[in-house]
């Protein structure tokens, strides 16, 4: 794994619950294979919080992106 550093994108994955998705781990292994200074990590946020985080995450400089998992995809 690449360190983590003031440089490095951070990536979302976005679900609730989130403690069964695997993405993480396979994305993180890709990243780094491929030279990638990025990192996928698992946000859990309910339906009514799912706003309040997209917001953040837009002021966020670092941030790279996101995955939207159940029950998110119908409100992106």
């Amino acid at each position: 794994m690449m360190p983590i550093t003031g440089h490095t994108r951070i990536f979302g994955i976005l679900a609730d619950p989130i403690h069964h998705v695997k993405t993480p781990e396979v994305m993180n292994a890709l990243l780094c294979r491929h030279g990638v200074d990025g990192v996928l990590v698992p946000f859990h946020v309910a339906p009514d919080g799912l706003a309040a985080l997209v917001a953040g995450l837009r002021a966020q400089q670092n941030f790279g992106g996101f995955i939207a998992t159940v029950p998110h995809k119908p409100a992106m």
